[in-house]
């Protein structure tokens, strides 16, 4: 009985963890796309991108990913729809923290990751957003937030400290401001 139990607690907990783990990627991948500088001492700010990234559940099947590109196709109010395969996913997933973070980066596989599509809209964000979430497959809808505010912030806070807590702060940072 405590056998069967024990590896029900196991399997329970790793799911969960599977599935914080995720939903914490998926957040962390809206947050790195949202600034982007034009140079070393450029002032940050958002760059022209998507107005949310749909996150496909990792085990959802190719008809699924189907089901969800053809309805931001056929929607009126998408204007710009890109698909972010696995691989994609991973290469960026690397470049981001293969310096930091070596270990995370080796013991990541791109299956790992799920695959996404970053869709611009000319109105009706909320409501294409519901109709999205709803697909079979679908893990989660984010809204990429406006960073101009946050970046700004950010440069504002920077542009008084010495160069040697600037360098500490930018290599804290570096996903951040890529």
């Amino acid at each position: 009985m405590t056998r069967w139990g024990s590896r029900y607690t196991r399997f329970a907990r790793r799911t969960r963890m599977t599935a914080v783990g995720t939903a914490t990627l998926a957040v962390l991948i809206v947050t790195l796309t949202a600034c982007d500088s034009g140079g070393s001492d450029a002032t940050p700010v958002r760059a022209p991108g998507p107005d949310f990234e749909v996150f496909m559940d990792t085990s959802a099947t190719r008809d699924e990913v189907d089901a969800v590109r053809q309805l931001l196709h056929r929607s009126e109010a998408v204007t710009k729809v890109r698909y972010v395969s696995r691989e994609e996913a991973y290469r960026k997933f690397s470049r981001w923290f293969e310096k930091d973070q070596p270990d995370l980066v080796a013991n990541t596989q791109p299956a790992e990751l799920p695959e996404s599509f970053n869709v611009t809209v000319s109105g009706g964000l909320k409501q294409v957003a519901a109709r999205v979430k709803r697909l079979p497959g679908v893990d989660m809808v984010l809204k990429v937030p406006s960073s101009r505010p946050f970046c700004r912030r950010l440069a504002a806070a920077t542009r008084d400290m010495s160069r040697a807590d600037r360098a500490e702060l930018t290599g804290m940072t570096r996903c951040l401001i890529h």
